[in-house]
């Protein structure tokens, strides 16, 4: 939970000699020159996105809008990491799985997503934890939980960060995002895993943006929101099928009378006609 610690490659512990072992990416001045970089960019940005008499969610939502306008997905080292069965990663990538990557060099993974959002969060007064697990059951992923009026909420910037389907994963439930992040407890004490359960979903994006309809609207309102502006982003029931999703946009075709490209994700529909 401290995205200052900048590429730790490996640990080991000593238990006779009560002594942890790190081995990091680069040596100790160059670890302190790029900790000194991040530190200046954090208050960089805090001093640009936030306010005096923000909300909580206010604060937030500008954290995550500065990732998403801001980073651009490595995908060069995911894809090394892949190679290397993600157990460690060739030099040229080491800094697009720390918090150096996106805030420095606006380019990172998950890793690194997860790591600035903490720090940001931290540097604007909210309380937020890294969380690691899987994605979709399949791939090594990274997210946030964040407390927001008391309560905490899952946020994953790094999925937020999508040209069609934004926000997609912003202020959910553990219940909801069960299958989709599959957290691992490494990222906090056994015995405190209850003290950060997310259980609500009602500041989630696309209903507090007024964006999420049922399935029996959800048809209606793309149709309008087509014709009006040729594309749009809506959310459903999260558990929409395929079968469910190529009805709806059959049917928003036809009434729109438009030939239109598009997906669906989690309950978002993306639909477009140019």
């Amino acid at each position: 939970q401290n995205p200052m610690a900048l590429g730790i490659q490996a640990i080991q512990y000593d238990p006779n000699a009560r002594i942890l072992y790190v081995r990091y990416d680069y040596d100790a001045a160059t670890t302190a020159q790029k900790q000194q970089e991040v530190k200046n960019k954090v208050d960089e940005v805090i001093a640009t996105i936030i306010t005096d008499g923000m909300s909580d969610l206010e604060k937030e939502t500008a954290i995550n809008n500065y990732l998403c306008d801001n980073a651009v997905y490595d995908d060069a080292a995911c894809e090394n990491a892949k190679e290397n069965d993600f157990y460690n990663v060739d030099e040229q990538f080491y800094d697009s799985f720390t918090a150096y990557g996106i805030l420095v060099n606006g380019v990172g993974v998950c890793a690194s997503y997860a790591a600035d959002f903490k720090l940001l969060a931290d540097a604007a007064g909210l309380e937020s934890r890294v969380v690691t697990g899987m994605l979709e059951g399949s791939l090594p992923h990274a997210w946030n939980k964040v407390k927001i009026d008391g309560q905490w909420y899952i946020i994953d910037p790094t999925n937020n960060d999508n040209d069609f389907m934004k926000n997609g994963l912003f202020n959910l439930s553990d219940e909801t995002t069960n299958g989709v992040l599959v957290q691992e407890d490494d990222f906090v004490l056994d015995g405190n895993v209850s003290e950060y359960a997310a259980p609500s979903d009602d500041k989630e994006y696309y209903h507090v943006n007024g964006k999420f309809f049922s399935k029996d609207e959800i048809t209606s309102k793309l149709v309008e929101a087509v014709s009006a502006d040729g594309s749009v982003t809506l959310r459903t029931d999260y558990n929409l099928s395929e079968s469910e999703f190529n009805e709806i946009a059959q049917a928003v075709a036809n009434q729109s009378n438009s030939d239109l490209s598009g997906g669906y994700w989690f309950g978002m529909i993306y639909l477009s006609n140019k």
